[in-house]
C-alpha cells in the first residue's frame, strides 16, 4: 500500500478485527525484556520486526503484519477525515506509513535519546498538528 489510498464516502472502511497479540514472558524484573514486553506494552512490536525483515524466513510475513497496520491507519484517518478531524489534503495512505515510520523509531530513541518520555511526548504534539485541519477549515 505504498502510495495512494482514497477514503470512501463518509470515510467509512472496515472495521479492524481486533485479535489478541501473543504475550512474551516478561525477563528479569527491571530488564528491557520485562519493561518492553510487558502486557499492554507495544512499543517495540515494530522495533522487533523491523530487526528481523531480512531474516529470509520471517521477511515476508513481517512485511505483511506491517502493511495491515498501515492498512488499518489508513482506515483510521480516512474516518477521521470524515470526521472533520484529519486534513484532507494527505493522502492516507501515505500518512499511515508516516506513523508506522514514526512508530518504528521508538526503539531507536529509547537506545539514544536522553530524557526519552519528555522527547516521545514532544513528538506528539507535531504529529498530530501535521494530520489536524488548520481551524476553520
Amino acid at each position: 500500500m505504498p502510495g495512494s489510498v482514497p477514503c470512501r464516502p463518509g470515510g467509512e472502511g472496515r472495521t479492524p478485527r481486533r485479535t489478541r497479540p501473543a504475550r512474551p514472558e516478561p525477563g528479569p524484573p527491571g530488564s528491557r525484556s520485562g519493561r518492553f514486553h510487558r502486557p499492554g506494552f507495544r512499543g517495540f512490536l515494530f522495533a522487533d520486526a523491523t530487526a528481523l525483515a531480512h531474516a529470509p524466513d520471517l521477511g515476508e510475513a513481517l512485511r505483511q503484519v506491517h502493511q495491515h497496520v498501515a492498512r488499518i491507519l489508513a482506515d483510521l484517518l480516512c474516518r477521521g477525515r470524515a470526521a472533520g478531524d484529519v486534513r484532507t489534503d494527505i493522502d492516507a495512505g501515505t500518512a499511515a506509513w508516516w506513523l508506522v515510520s514514526l512508530l518504528a523509531g521508538r526503539s531507536f530513541r529509547a537506545a539514544v535519546v536522553p530524557d526519552r518520555e519528555r522527547v516521545e511526548a514532544e513528538l506528539t504534539e507535531p504529529a498530530l498538528r501535521s494530520l489536524r485541519p488548520a481551524r476553520g477549515e
